[in-house]
């Protein structure tokens, strides 16, 4: 793997945000003043984040999730940031256990997977909701049951989740997190996820995935890491980057988190 391609690709290309992320991720450096104002200023007096990033839009809680990642990166998981973020993702949980975007949202026209009321949509996001609050050890309460519950309900016979591919990765790492590897649910993911044609996932998602199966505490030499830190490796592009799944825009973002997950497992 070029390191040094890769880094500077990031430091190039970056926005200041993604810039602090790689420079704490590899070196432990501070995020910057503005960085850290820039996550104040987002963040809704609601604790969370904005549909799309955009400030003057409403909370959702892909968004929020999603910026935890960043604070992750930053080493800010512990703060008052981190808190009010995790506190307004608990408060949409669902009367059924699961998550959802608020209705106030279709003003927005949100893409497919943040429309409120889509099943697909709603499987993701408690999957998603479950995995933070795991990985944040907030996992001791009733709530966080009931979301395994209605979770439990939508793995396939084959291992992987109803919906987007995603939901996969996330749902097998909240099961390893809330149950162990060991769980029903977590050895029909991974093994779902083992037999997955590697040309059908985009470099992006390997990262995602990679990431999250770090916090679920899974060793680089699980059959499944290898195989995925292995392609990584080989899909590096000439400019140090890898592929997004969405735009060009991505590049820098989908770099820092593929770094990141190379890093986590003693890649680099």
């Amino acid at each position: 793997m070029r390191f040094d391609e890769a880094y500077q690709f990031v430091i190039e290309n970056g926005s200041p945000l993604e810039v602090a992320r790689i420079e704490h991720i590899l070196y432990r450096k501070l995020p910057p003043q503005d960085v850290l104002d820039h996550l104040h200023n987002q963040q809704n007096a609601d604790g969370g984040f904005p549909l799309f990033r955009k400030k003057s839009n409403l909370s959702a809680v892909g968004a929020s999730l999603y910026a935890l990642w960043w604070m992750d990166d930053l080493g800010l998981l512990n703060s008052q940031l981190a808190e009010r973020t995790i506190r307004y993702v608990l408060s949409q949980q669902q009367p059924d256990g699961a998550w959802d975007e608020s209705q106030d949202l279709q003003v927005y026209d949100p893409p497919i997977w943040a429309r409120p009321g889509v099943e697909n949509t709603r499987i993701y996001l408690t999957g998603y909701a479950l995995f933070w609050i795991a990985a944040l050890q907030r996992e001791a309460m009733a709530e966080f049951y009931m979301g395994i519950d209605f979770l439990r309900r939508y793995i396939k016979a084959d291992g992987s989740f109803i919906g987007y591919p995603h939901s996969t990765w996330i749902a097998t790492s909240t099961f390893i997190l809330a149950e162990g590897v060991d769980s029903t649910e977590a050895h029909k993911g991974l093994k779902y996820l083992e037999d997955k044609p590697i040309e059908d996932w985009v470099d992006s998602q390997i990262g995602w995935a990679l990431n999250c199966f770090s916090k679920a505490g899974l060793p680089q030499d699980h059959p499944l890491i290898a195989t995925l830190l292995d392609e990584l490796v080989r899909r590096q592009m000439p400019n140090g980057n890898w592929i997004s799944e969405d735009s060009e825009d991505f590049l820098p973002s989908v770099t820092v988190d593929i770094l990141k997950a190379l890093k986590s497992f003693g890649r680099i």
